[in-house]
């Protein structure tokens, strides 16, 4: 089986501005016009292995179970044909990762009351937190409805065993739904399996 992966990350906030004064119009854009292009393979600005997950964060009242941990060492994937295989990016780096908040307001999955105030939070705390991602601090980063979380690095970060772990936590107990994507370089080999 052959196998290979590319990606493109986009970072930017293109805006235009218009300024009408009688009959004088003024206008202004701007955008950063960032992307990295991520080619097949292992070295600097190459990934090989990409994994996208989504779900519900708990809404339990206690705050200590509204936390979920993903675990970079075994990280959860249906690969092609097969289910309930894992990846693993300890002994590979993570090159890119997006975190989306998908809360729509008060009425999203029937839950009421919360208005538009159910944040989740991007952190490492823990034993096995990945804390490279935060520059060796522990993230706590709030996500709040419809927000990303972005990271973004061509060389990559390295989990290593003890060092893996990246926490959602439900800020507000709503059941915040949120998607996340990865890409990098397995510690597999190449397509991670």
């Amino acid at each position: 089986m052959a196998y290979s992966i590319t990606s493109t990350v986009k970072a930017d906030i293109p805006y235009t501005a218009i300024s009408t004064y009688g009959v004088y119009n003024s206008n202004e854009t701007a955008s950063l016009g960032h992307s990295l292009n991520f080619t097949f393979g292992t070295g600097t600005g190459q990934i090989n292995a990409g994994v996208y997950y989504s779900g519900n964060l708990s809404d339990d009242p206690n705050p200590q179970l509204r936390s979920l941990v993903l675990d970079l060492n075994s990280f959860p994937k249906n690969l092609f044909h097969a289910t309930g295989e894992k990846i693993t990016f300890t002994g590979g780096d993570v090159k890119g990762i997006v975190v989306v908040n998908e809360w729509n307001g008060p009425d999203n999955a029937g839950i009421t009351g919360l208005g538009n105030s159910a944040n989740l939070n991007v952190r490492a705390t823990g034993a096995d937190a990945c804390t490279g991602l935060f520059n060796g601090g522990t993230g706590n980063v709030k996500v709040t409805p419809n927000g990303t979380w972005l990271f973004l690095d061509q060389q990559g970060i390295r989990p290593h065993v003890g060092n893996t772990g990246l926490s959602l936590h439900d800020e507000d107990g709503s059941g915040v739904p949120f998607r996340i994507i990865v890409v990098g370089v397995t510690g597999q080999g190449l397509g991670g399996f």
